[in-house]
């Protein structure tokens, strides 16, 4: 018998260059996948303030569950910015490489994450979404409440979620912002698209949330 997947969402702020719209960014994606968590699919985890200890804690707690984890804050090419330090990047990929039989996706919500990709893949992480270059406050909020609602409703896969976020970011925000999620300051925006969806070629992109998961029920029976 299998244990419920939990989806983990961390947010991290740091003292001094506080993100406004994390907060917004966690009620949003709790709001979109509540229903689902209500049919007894899956369990929803969050940790609004996350330090390094309660990252440990959070993959000791959530070891062999974890479906999805999800990051949002300041970030760069080798670091997480978590709410007491800067973690390095290649070390929070060996905790995530402990869940590798479990996830169906890392979400990295910050700017310039794209390096991160090649050593989670190279650990055993099937796919991830990833940012190529700095990303502003508004569109990182925005493309993951979007991402989170369409997966959420069981019509999208994983990919299609992904695709109709883009396209709903493109539409929606057209106009560059002055908040940014990087660590480094921001050089002038390139008009490519930040966010990148990036899988092995075994990665089941084509996996919905209605696929079958252990129902609560079961699980406490």
């Amino acid at each position: 018998m299998k244990p419920i997947p939990i989806f983990f969402f961390a947010f991290a702020n740091e003292e001094g260059r506080f993100l406004e719209l994390l907060k917004q960014e966690s009620s949003a994606v709790y709001n979109a996948l509540y229903p689902v968590e209500e049919q007894g699919r899956l369990l929803i985890a969050r940790e609004e303030s996350l330090s390094s200890d309660e990252l440990f804690l959070a993959f000791r707690r959530y070891k062999d569950r974890m479906f999805i984890f999800h990051f949002a804050g300041h970030a760069g090419s080798d670091v997480l910015g978590l709410e007491d330090l800067e973690a390095n990047a290649s070390h929070v990929a060996d905790l995530l490489a402990e869940q590798k039989d479990s996830l169906k996706l890392v979400f990295l919500n910050g700017c310039a994450t794209l390096n991160q990709v090649a050593r989670l893949q190279e650990l055993g992480i099937k796919a991830v979404i990833a940012t190529s270059r700095p990303v502003e406050d508004d569109k990182a909020q925005f493309f993951a409440e979007e991402f989170y609602k369409n997966l959420a409703t069981g019509n999208f896969t994983l990919k299609e979620s992904f695709l109709q976020a883009k396209t709903a970011v493109a539409i929606k925000h057209q106009q560059p912002a002055n908040l940014f999620r990087g660590i480094v300051k921001p050089r002038p925006q390139s008009s490519e698209f930040a966010w990148g969806l990036y899988a092995a070629a075994d990665a089941d992109l084509n996996w919905k949330i209605t696929d079958p998961f252990l129902p609560v029920g079961e699980l406490r029976k």
